[in-house]
């Protein structure tokens, strides 16, 4: 198949971009990437570049016969490794980012979402899809509350409640789409929505041809920055217009699909908290309390876990097989380990048996570990001393997660 296809990127009003993007051809189809990354001085620019990387080579390599499982794998996979990172070096604690994905195979395409990087497809010089940011002000959106316009100029606008490497596990939105010859996709990050409108950005794609339409989008929102007093955020624009149909054409045949397989979720925190304490002895040893539920529950009722891999997602588990193995290798130093910060901090000894209930009700004020962690609870951590124009920082808070 052939594509038209131009990206664009701008640093706008900010002393480093941040901002990344890719393509690439892969055996499913042709791949694009728009990621905005978060996070201290360098944090930001590490996490989106990694996203993209990870998802591509993954994708390139992949040997599933699934480009939903595929992409699933991929994304799961980069969200691990940013995450991984950011635990193990202080300076990227709490980096993360957005991501926009779109691969185009010949019976449809797909588009992958997280955070508030979107997605939209244009047909005969209408919207026919747009993606829905996951971010506090677009909820009110949905509910009525306000409308776009409003949200783009809410005081809150900044305030994201998903995003890449903050947490283990993410959570994908997923859609299936077909498409006509002509059709266009624009992959932009908030640095040109937040700037513009729905209409702006249609008048100028319809306007114009592929290349032309991105450069005006990226020297449009940029100029509305300066006018606004600068200091505004970096910009990425990809533009693909298509010149075939898809070979699977249904109308209103558009389906979304919510990837929550979260069910490693249990597991990789257990084996992470595992890996903070034997790896630091400034963490100090406490009874393991989270506010997810699910592996509340287990710790509550003294079970194990049971993680069920099914053949979709062996392929991502084996590339965590090294990590794990190192992770284990430390679980026989910590009765030692535990020794020592008892003689240091002349408390009582806590064995780290996150299943014993007992232990549990014997130190009630304890926190949790995960979440005193300051790769899992980001919101409790010190702001990076970076300039405001000249990184965001998108630290998490429960759910939310805010950009400066």
């Amino acid at each position: 198949m052939i594509y038209k296809t131009k990206i664009e990127s701008h640093i706008g009003g900010r002393e480093e971009n941040q901002d990344y993007h890719l393509t690439q051809h892969t055996g499913f189809g042709e791949l694009y990437l728009v990621c905005d990354g978060m996070g201290g001085h360098k944090g930001g620019a590490i996490a989106s570049k990694l996203a993209t990387n990870v998802i591509a080579g993954d994708m390139d390599s992949s040997k599933s016969n699934d480009p939903v499982n595929a992409l699933y794998n991929a994304i799961y996979k980069a969200n691990f490794e940013i995450f991984r990172r950011s635990i193990q070096n202080p300076e990227l604690t709490g980096m993360g980012t957005t991501l926009s994905c779109l691969l185009v195979a010949t019976d449809k395409a797909y588009t992958c979402h997280v955070g508030d990087s979107r997605i939209y497809q244009i047909r005969n010089n209408e919207i026919i899809f747009k993606t829905q940011d996951h971010s506090k002000v677009y909820e009110l959106v949905k509910r009525g509350i306000i409308n776009e316009e409003q949200a783009r100029k809410h005081p809150e606008s900044n305030i994201i409640e998903r995003a890449m490497g903050i947490k283990p596990a993410v959570d994908v939105e997923m859609h299936e789409l077909s498409y006509l010859r002509g059709d266009r996709f624009l992959l932009c990050t908030d640095g040109i929505h937040g700037l513009l409108s729905d209409e702006e950005i249609l008048n100028v794609i319809k306007r114009n041809n592929v290349e032309d339409a991105t450069k005006k989008l990226i020297d449009l929102a940029n100029q509305k920055g300066i006018d606004l007093g600068g200091g505004h955020d970096n910009m990425t624009a990809a533009i693909v217009e298509m010149d075939e149909d898809s070979s699977n054409v249904v109308t209103n045949s558009n389906e979304q699909r919510n990837l929550k397989k979260n069910y490693l979720v249990p597991g990789i925190i257990l084996i992470l908290a595992i890996m903070l304490f034997a790896t630091n002895e400034c963490y100090r040893v406490k009874p393991l309390r989270t506010d997810n539920l699910s592996l509340q529950d287990s710790i509550n009722n003294s079970q194990l876990f049971s993680i069920q891999i099914i053949d979709s997602q062996r392929d991502s588990i084996r590339n965590l097989e090294e990590t794990i193995k190192m992770l284990l290798s430390k679980i026989d130093s910590t009765e030692n380990l535990s020794q020592k910060l008892k003689e240091k901090t002349d408390k009582p000894e806590i064995h780290l048996n996150p299943y014993n209930e007992s232990q549990m009700q014997e130190n009630p004020a304890n926190d949790s570990l995960l979440q005193d962690s300051p790769a899992i609870d980001s919101a409790k951590q010190p702001k990076s001393a970076a300039s405001p124009n000249s990184s965001k920082s998108k630290n998490e808070t429960h759910r939310k997660t805010e950009k400066r």
